[in-house]
């Protein structure tokens, strides 16, 4: 009976779970005009140039993506910059790259960074990329 019970639980919960994530990705996609205008102001960051040999896979959406973007501005001081490559305005960019999440990077050459980086780590994979060009 214990047994049941917790199961009737556990079940309980997880629907409320589901329930609520739909509930917020609704939200989300009615809230997507203003990530497009979001994401348009995004694009003309300081360190993106379509120029770079290095490509930056990101997300508006992503955490971590929003804590890389203060070691790009810091890095862009310096002349770095990447190839804004936009996952949440075209999804098949996953595929294409065989990206697995957000952020990644990749260079002309085919290495690549996936995950947060830290900005000596960062800085110096960009500068063995050539991607200091400014």
């Amino acid at each position: 009976m214990k047994n049941i019970t917790l199961s009737i639980i556990v079940l309980t919960v997880v629907i409320f779970g589901l329930i609520m994530a739909y509930s917020n990705s609704q939200s989300n996609l009615s809230a997507d005009k203003s990530i497009t205008e979001t994401t348009i102001a995004n694009q003309k960051k300081i360190y993106f140039d379509d120029l770079s040999p290095v490509m930056y896979f990101w997300s508006p959406l992503c955490s971590w993506c929003q804590k890389e973007e203060v070691i790009l501005n810091t890095i862009a001081k310096d002349g770095f910059r990447v190839k804004s490559m936009n996952v949440y305005e075209d999804s098949s960019l996953y595929d294409k790259y065989t990206i697995d999440g957000t952020p990644s990077f990749i260079s002309e050459g085919g290495e690549k960074l996936v995950g947060y980086q830290e900005e000596v780590t960062l800085r110096d994979w960009l500068k063995k990329q050539g991607a200091k060009i400014k």
